[in-house]
């Protein structure tokens, strides 16, 4: 969970990301995304350079949640967070497939 690990740190996470990931894995993220302007004690970080790190890290978003559902369930995230899904390509993978996210929202 990033939501309170600022734009500075995160850097050195999806570093190590990077770092574990094989080819072809995907990864998980909750994380604060408006800068902490919802509350929550939530960090500095924002989307866009939330995506700009992991592009600058070679890391694919494959979907961005705001909410889900889960049945007749519908959850939503509090305090601006989102979740993303990331994937580190496989080094077969074409530089011309679609790298933008899907975000789930109303």
């Amino acid at each position: 969970m990033f939501v309170h690990v600022n734009a500075a740190e995160v850097a050195g996470y999806i570093a190590d990301f990077v770092r574990v990931m094989r080819p072809g894995a995907v990864a998980v993220i909750h994380h604060g995304a408006v800068a902490g302007t919802g509350g929550g004690w939530r960090s500095n970080l924002t989307a866009p350079v939330f995506q700009a790190v992991l592009a600058e890290r070679g890391l694919r978003i494959r979907q961005v949640l705001e909410q889900w559902a889960d049945g007749d369930e519908i959850h939503k995230l509090t305090y601006g967070d989102r979740i993303t899904v990331i994937e580190k390509p496989r080094a077969t993978d074409h530089a011309s497939r679609a790298s933008g996210s899907n975000i789930m929202s109303p």
